[in-house]
C-alpha cells in the first residue's frame, strides 16, 4: 500500500507503517489544482505508477486538501474515476480550539507573526532561560512507540516525562520546539 501525505512540499512514501521515503515534490502554488496535478504527474511519470497501488491519501484537514468540490483529494478522485481512502491528520482539527483558548487566556495577538500577551511574550526564547525547580505533576503516559511520532509529537512526549518525574535534562531544556503556526492562523 502507498500513502501520499499532502504538505506544502509533498512527501511521497511507500509501505505504511514504517514508510519508505520516496521523495519530495513542490507544486507551483498552494492551489488544489496545482497540488493535485503535481502529485498526479509525479506519481505517473517519475514513479511510473498508474495509481493502482495507491489506495490512501494522508493529509492535513485543511479545506484545500479535503473540501467537497475542488480539494486535492476530490480532484485526484475525479481524475482516477474512483474513490480514495482518506487519512486526515487531526492536529489541525484540535489546534483551532486550543488557539481560541490561548487567545482567551492571553489575549488576541495584534501582530500576525508573534504573541503579544504576557504568556506569549514570555514564550519567545524560553529555551534560553535557565532551568528552575518545579513541582511535578504525576501521571501515566500511554505506551506509545516513539518511532511512530513526528518531530513535534516526539517533543511533546519528551517534555511530558520531566513534567511527570520532576527532573529535566539540560539537553531537553535547551531543545527548541518548532514555531507554532498560530497567531496568524
Amino acid at each position: 500500500m502507498k500513502i501520499v501525505p499532502l504538505y506544502r512540499a509533498f512527501t511521497l512514501m511507500d509501505d505504511e507503517p514504517g514508510s519508505t521515503y520516496l521523495e519530495r515534490i513542490t507544486p507551483e502554488s498552494g492551489s488544489s489544482l496545482d497540488i493535485s496535478n503535481s502529485i498526479y504527474e509525479h506519481v505517473t511519470t517519475a514513479l511510473l505508477d498508474d495509481f493502482s497501488n495507491i489506495i490512501v491519501l494522508e493529509c492535513d484537514g485543511t479545506v484545500v486538501n479535503t473540501g467537497v468540490l475542488n480539494s486535492v483529494i476530490r480532484r485526484l478522485e475525479l481524475k482516477l474515476q474512483r474513490p480514495i481512502q482518506w487519512i486526515i491528520c487531526l492536529l489541525h482539527f484540535k489546534e483551532l480550539p486550543l488557539r481560541h483558548l490561548f487567545e482567551y487566556i492571553d489575549g488576541k495577538s495584534s501582530i500576525p507573526t508573534s504573541y503579544t500577551g504576557g504568556i506569549g511574550r514570555n514564550l519567545k526564547g524560553c529555551e534560553k532561560l535557565p532551568l528552575v525547580s518545579f513541582n511535578s505533576i504525576e501521571f501515566d503516559l500511554p505506551g506509545i512507540d516513539p518511532t511512530n511520532l513526528c518531530c513535534d509529537q516526539k517533543y511533546l512526549s519528551d517534555i511530558c516525562i520531566p513534567i511527570s518525574s520532576g527532573v529535566c535534562s539540560s539537553d531537553l531544556a535547551k531543545r527548541q520546539p518548532a514555531r507554532s503556526i498560530w497567531p496568524a492562523g
